[in-house]
């Protein structure tokens, strides 16, 4: 995605809009450069982790896992689905810049349009 250079944008309301050329959304959260950007673009920036059981768990297989993470891909969203190694927990994780992962819902909110379309995609996997 490419971002709009010349500094702020705003609409005719005055309202600041996403620094994303493609967007002409208002500007609600931030990206991972700190930029102000709509909720989808700040999280189609961000790289996420869910940790869950694709082994003998309820939600997902392998295979269903990876049917979600090629439609996620198509939608723009940098996602990798995976089963817990060693002390992980289960659950939605944001990847920080040194590769560590940080659990969402506390200091970092989970993004509705990332649940949503994590939800979508993991509805028409399990249809395929």
């Amino acid at each position: 995605m490419s971002k709009i250079s010349s500094g702020e944008i705003v609409n005719a309301n005055n309202e600041l809009l996403c620094c994303y050329a493609t967007c002409n959304r208002k500007a609600t959260a931030y990206d991972c450069d700190g930029d102000d950007a709509c909720e989808e673009c700040a999280a189609q920036s961000e790289r996420w982790v869910i940790l869950a059981d694709l082994e003998s768990g309820p939600w997902l297989d392998l295979e269903s896992a990876a049917r979600v993470v090629t439609e996620l891909d198509a939608l723009g969203y940098d996602v990798e689905i995976r089963s817990p190694r060693g002390s992980e927990a289960e659950g939605t994780y944001y990847r920080k810049s040194d590769g560590t992962l940080q659990i969402v819902g506390y200091s970092i909110p989970q993004p509705e349009c990332l649940e949503e379309a994590v939800r979508r995609a993991s509805q028409a996997a399990l249809r395929a």
